[in-house]
C-alpha cells in the first residue's frame, strides 16, 4: 500500500501525508538481560514502542535467576502500568527529566539538578551508581513525556546506552501542521483521509474540524464512522481488515503478509483498487495492474524467485531477513492523508506559514472567576534556564492561563491508544489496569491535591488550559505528583459508534501545537487550572471503581522480597513443607484460613476445597505472579475464546459484570509496601473439564 500510494501521488500531483505522532518510538530494543532498567516516561508495558515484545523482555529482566533480579526504575511525574509496575518511582518536577539523565551520565552535577528537579540528591546519585555498577538500559522520552526538551531527553538516554538510539520512522507533525494551515488559506480542493483521526487526535488549538470545511470534497476511507468521517461529505468505506490482502512491516526489516480471511459483509471496496480505478480514470497508465491483488502480488513476487517468492510469502506469512534487502517491498498499514490543489491534476500546493499565534478551540469567555481562590498556589509561569554542568541544558517553560496550578499530562491509553480502538465494547468493559474504572474517562488528582481543593473521588471539576477546557470526574490517586494533573485520552468522541459517542472527554482539547527541536509533537508543556464544579453525579452515573485499593489484611495478593527468598531458600527444603497456604471455605466464608500444608503437593490429599475431587481430575493452570504485570490481556482473550457478552455500564456499577476473570489491583500501604496484581477466576471454572 504504501509503494501503491506513492504512485498514485506522483499520477495525479498530489501530496501526500503520513502522519503517527508516535512512530518515532524504537521497536527493537533488547533489554532482557538488563539488571537495571530506567524508563523516562517510556509506558513500554502499555504502548510505547512494541509492547508485546517489551512484555515478554520485562518477564525474562523480572526473572529470578543466580540469585539476583533485575531492577526496574519509572522516572515521570505520573505512575500508569508500567510505573506501577516499577520498584522504585522517581518524580521530578515535570519537564526536567532529562536532567536526571545527564546526572546519571555523570555530564551534570548532581547538587544543581537535585534543585531544579525537586529530587532528593542521595536518589539520584545511587541511581547513577546502580545504573553504572551493573548493565544499566535507559529508555524514552514516552508520549506523555514528549514536550520542548524531547531532544535532550532523548540525546542524554542515548548517552546512558552508550549510543545512537535506533532507527525510527518519522512522525508527520510538521508536515500536518503545514496541512492543516493549507487547508485553511483555501490552497486545498480534494482531501482523502485513511487510518488516521485527526479531528480527533490533533490538539484542539489547531481548530482542524473549521481548517477541514474549507475544502471542498472530502473524502474517508474509514470502515467505522469516526470523528473525521463525520466532517466528510464523500464516504469511501474500505475493507475490514480482516476482508482484505494487505502488507504490514512490524519491525524493521520484518515484513508480514495479510490475507483476507472472511468475504466483505458490507458494500465496501479495498482501497488499492479505488487508487488504481481512480488513476485509470484520470488517465493515467502508471499502475499496470487493474487490482490491488494483483499489484501486492507482483510486488512480493518481484526478482528472480517470481511466482514462487509469492506462493513462499503466502505459505510463511511474510519474509523474516536478517537484515532488510533492496527487492523488499515497503509495507504501510495506511495512507494516510492525500491532498490535491486545484481541479487539474498537477497543481501546485504553495507553502503556507505555521500560525504563531492559534485561537484557542474553545475560547474563553471575557472574564473568569478567581481560580486561585479554590486551588493551590500556581507553578512558576517561568522556569528559569539554569545551566546544568557541563551540559548547558535548561527546563522549558509550561504554558498556562492566570491562576494555572496544576501541570499536566496528557497520556495514551493502554486500551485505547490514542482513541483508535475506543470503539471495542470488550474494550470500553475492560477495567483500566491501573485506576479499575471503565466506561468512563476521568481527572487524576494525587490526594493532598484534591484536599487542598476540596474534592472527593468521584466528584466533577473543570479544566482550564490556555486552548479550551473541560469537565471531568476526580480520581483520587497517589500515583501523581502534588502538582499535576493527569487525563488519559482515548474517550470523548463525537463519533465512534453507539458504544463510544460522547462518553468521556477528549484531553487532547486543552493542547497547543508545540513541536520539539525534531519537528514532533510535544504535547507535554502545559499548565492548567483546576476547579471543582460543585457537582456529582448520582451513583448510577457517577465513577465507579471496581474492586478495592487495599487488602484489608487478609493476605489476599501474598509477596516474597528477593532478601527473603535468599534466606529461604539457604535454610528450607525446596518444597518448602509446612508453609501457610491461606485457602477460603469450599462453600463461602470470607476469613483467611492457614492451612498447614505442601504447596508443592498442591491439593492436600483428601481435600474438599473447590469441591475438588481425586477421582475426578480436572485441567488446573498456574500463573507465575512475579511474572504478572495486571495488563489484562488475559481477560479481554477470555471474552473472546469463551464469546462473554458486555453488560454496560449501569450493569458494571451493580457488581453484574460478566467476566470470567479479573486482575485485582492493591495499592501499597506502608513506607516499604508494594502495588500488587492478582488474577482471579471465576467459580464456574472448577466445572470445567
Amino acid at each position: 500500500m504504501n509503494q501503491l500510494a506513492d504512485t498514485w501521488v506522483g499520477a495525479v500531483g498530489a501530496r501526500r501525508v503520513t502522519y503517527d505522532p508516535w512512530a518515532n518510538q524504537p521497536r527493537d530494543l533488547d533489554f532482557a538481560d538488563a539488571n537495571v532498567l530506567v524508563a523516562f516516561g517510556a509506558d513500554f508495558l502499555e504502548t510505547w514502542g512494541s509492547p508485546v515484545d517489551y512484555a515478554w523482555q520485562f518477564a525474562q529482566m523480572r526473572d529470578h535467576r543466580v540469585g539476583q533480579r533485575g531492577k526496574f526504575v519509572w522516572v515521570g511525574p505520573h505512575r500508569p502500568l508500567t510505573g506501577l509496575n516499577a520498584d522504585q518511582w522517581i518524580a521530578p518536577r515535570p519537564g526536567t527529566e532529562h536532567l536526571i539523565a545527564l546526572a546519571m551520565a555523570g555530564t551534570a552535577d548532581i547538587a544543581a539538578v537535585a534543585r531544579q528537579t525537586e529530587v532528593p540528591q542521595e536518589t539520584i546519585a545511587q541511581l547513577a551508581q546502580e545504573f553504572r555498577a551493573g548493565r544499566g538500559v535507559a529508555l524514552g522520552p514516552g508520549a506523555a513525556t514528549s514536550g520542548r526538551n524531547a531532544v535532550a531527553l532523548q540525546q542524554a538516554v542515548d548517552q546512558l546506552n552508550g549510543g545512537g538510539a535506533p532507527a525510527a520512522g518519522p512522525t508527520g507533525t510538521q508536515e500536518m501542521l503545514q496541512l492543516v494551515e493549507q487547508m485553511r488559506a483555501g490552497q486545498i480542493s480534494v482531501l482523502l483521509i485513511d487510518g488516521i483521526n485527526p479531528a480527533y487526535g490533533l490538539p484542539g488549538a489547531l481548530r482542524f474540524a473549521d481548517a477541514m470545511r474549507e475544502v471542498r470534497t472530502r473524502v474517508s476511507f474509514s470502515s467505522f464512522p469516526d470523528d473525521t468521517s463525520l466532517l466528510c461529505n464523500v464516504i469511501l468505506p474500505g475493507h475490514h481488515f480482516l476482508e482484505a490482502w494487505d502488507d504490514y512491516e512490524s519491525q524493521p526489516g520484518v515484513l508480514s503478509l495479510v490475507q483476507p480471511t472472511m468475504r466483505p459483509v458490507f458494500n465496501t471496496r479495498q482501497i488499492g483498487d479505488v487508487l488504481i480505478g481512480s488513476a485509470r480514470a484520470l488517465g493515467s497508465d502508471a499502475i499496470a495492474e487493474s487490482t490491488f491483488y494483483d499489484y501486492l502480488r507482483s510486488r512480493w513476487g518481484a526478482g528472480e524467485a517470481g511466482a514462487a517468492a509469492w506462493r513462499e510469502a503466502v505459505q510463511s506469512g511474510g519474509r523474516y531477513p536478517a537484515a532488510p534487502t533492496a527487492d523488499m517491498p515497503q509495507a504501510s498499514g495506511f495512507m494516510g492523508a492525500i491532498a490535491l490543489a486545484g481541479a487539474q491534476p498537477g497543481a501546485a500546493i504553495e507553502p503556507v506559514a505555521l500560525s504563531t499565534t492559534l485561537t484557542p478551540a474553545h475560547a474563553l469567555p471575557p472574564s473568569e472567576p478567581d481560580l486561585a481562590r479554590t486551588a493551590p498556589a500556581p507553578v512558576g509561569t517561568a522556569t528559569p534556564q539554569m545551566p546544568i554542568g557541563g551540559g548547558g541544558l535548561g527546563v522549558p517553560d509550561f504554558e498556562g492561563v492566570d491562576g494555572a496550578n496544576f501541570y499536566l499530562v496528557v497520556y495514551p491509553s493502554y486500551r485505547f491508544y490514542d482513541g483508535r480502538t475506543a470503539n471495542r465494547p470488550w474494550l470500553l468493559e475492560l477495567p483500566d489496569p491501573v485506576t479499575k474504572v471503565s466506561w468512563n474517562s476521568w481527572v487524576e488528582l494525587h490526594p493532598q491535591a484534591a484536599a487542598t481543593l476540596g474534592v472527593r473521588q468521584g466528584e466533577r471539576v473543570e479544566v482550564t488550559s490556555p486552548y479550551g477546557r473541560l469537565e471531568a470526574m476526580v480520581y483520587v490517586y497517589p500515583g501523581v505528583r502534588p502538582d499535576t494533573v493527569a487525563i488519559q485520552m482515548g474517550l470523548g468522541h463525537a463519533a465512534f459508534g453507539r458504544f463510544t459517542e460522547g462518553r468521556g472527554v477528549n484531553p487532547n482539547v486543552l493542547l497547543g501545537p508545540a513541536v520539539d527541536e525534531a519537528g514532533n509533537a510535544a504535547p507535554y508543556g502545559v499548565r492548567v487550572a483546576v476547579q471543582r464544579t460543585g457537582g456529582k453525579l448520582p451513583p448510577q452515573r457517577g465513577l465507579f471503581e471496581q474492586g478495592v485499593r487495599v487488602q484489608h489484611d487478609r493476605a489476599l495478593a501474598q509477596a516474597v522480597s528477593l532478601a527473603q527468598l535468599q534466606e529461604l531458600e539457604a535454610t528450607v527444603e525446596p518444597s518448602m513443607p509446612g508453609e501457610h497456604m491461606y485457602l477460603l471455605k469450599a462453600a463461602g466464608g470470607f476469613g483467611a484460613v492457614p492451612t498447614e500444608t505442601n504447596p508443592a503437593a498442591y491439593p492436600p490429599p483428601g481435600t474438599r476445597f473447590g469441591e475438588y475431587h481425586d477421582g475426578q481430575p480436572r485441567w488446573a493452570m498456574a500463573i507465575d505472579l512475579s511474572r504478572c504485570i495486571g495488563c489484562s490481556a488475559c481477560v479481554v482473550a477470555c471474552n473472546a475464546e469463551n464469546n462473554i457478552p458486555v453488560v454496560g455500564p449501569d450493569e458494571m456499577r451493580k457488581g453484574r459484570e460478566l467476566h470470567w476473570l479479573r486482575i485485582e489491583r492493591y495499592f501499597g500501604t506502608g513506607r516499604d509496601a508494594r502495588e500488587a496484581y492478582e488474577p482471579n477466576a471465576t467459580d464456574d471454572v472448577r466445572f470445567l473439564p
